[in-house]
């Protein structure tokens, strides 16, 4: 189960470079490690401490230019796992935000469907993740906060990831985005670039070839990247079968 959760993190991430970029960061995630162009937990493992958005929005996970489910955008294919009914995409136990209600089968793919309440997030009943809607993505299990400071990782005051990068909305954390290219520079070679009225982190390139990710697998290689205007873009999977190589997966 986790190893299906691990490649439907890749896949996700990879569809986020153009969709949004800039990642959670979230404060139990090692956010450092959460940079654009890196594969990331996006999805979840049904655990209860929530990887597809357990301190922010893992919608737009931090990696590789992070950014949704495949459904955000129809002109971009994404590597997703294949189903033949909902139960096939389930990742965690009955009653958890990842189990066969949160899903659906659409066209043989598994599409996740957001967490419908608390309860489903909040499985070992501390109080620490909600479930709320972010910036008009699906909704996902974040932090649960009280105030701004209670968000990101405590003290980060110089990456992308700190506290004066969200805001505590209706009890959840929510990622707000960078503050300037200093603060991105903090991962590596990245700038904060501005899209749909949100700032993302987002690799820097020269050609194609410097936005891919080692042992990422054939769905990320330099042929599924653009360098638009000196940043990496994510174009897609190009096939069924480069999708294969994560596993039981289609190109849709």
């Amino acid at each position: 189960m986790l190893v299906r959760s691990s490649l439907l993190a890749l896949s996700l991430l990879a569809a986020l470079t153009t969709a949004s970029g800039c990642g959670n960061g979230d404060g139990d995630d090692a956010a450092g490690t959460e940079s654009f162009g890196g594969p990331d937990a996006s999805s979840g493992d049904g655990d209860g401490d929530a990887d597809s958005g357990d301190g922010d929005a893992d919608s737009g996970d931090g990696d590789a230019g992070d950014g949704g489910d495949g459904d955000g955008d129809p002109d971009l294919d994404i590597c997703l796992p294949s189903c033949a009914t909902a139960s096939d995409c389930a990742l965690g136990a009955a009653g958890t935000a990842y189990d066969e209600d949160n899903y659906a089968c659409d066209q043989g793919a598994c599409v996740y469907l957001g967490c419908y309440s608390d309860a489903e997030c909040d499985v070992t009943q501390t109080g620490s993740l909600v479930c709320r809607a972010q910036a008009g993505a699906t909704p996902t299990c974040v932090t649960a906060c009280a105030t701004n400071a209670e968000c990101g990782i405590p003290g980060d005051t110089a990456g992308p990831y700190g506290p004066d990068n969200y805001a505590c909305d209706d009890g959840g954390c929510r990622f707000t985005g960078c503050n300037g290219d200093a603060e991105c520079q903090t991962l590596g070679d990245y700038v904060c670039t501005e899209a749909g009225g949100f700032s993302y982190c987002i690799q820097s390139c020269q050609v194609p070839t410097d936005c891919v990710i080692a042992g990422a697998g054939a769905a990320y290689d330099a042929d599924n990247y653009g360098c638009n205007a000196g940043t990496c873009a994510y174009l897609g999977c190009l096939s069924d079968r480069e999708c294969a190589a994560l596993g039981d997966y289609i190109c849709q």
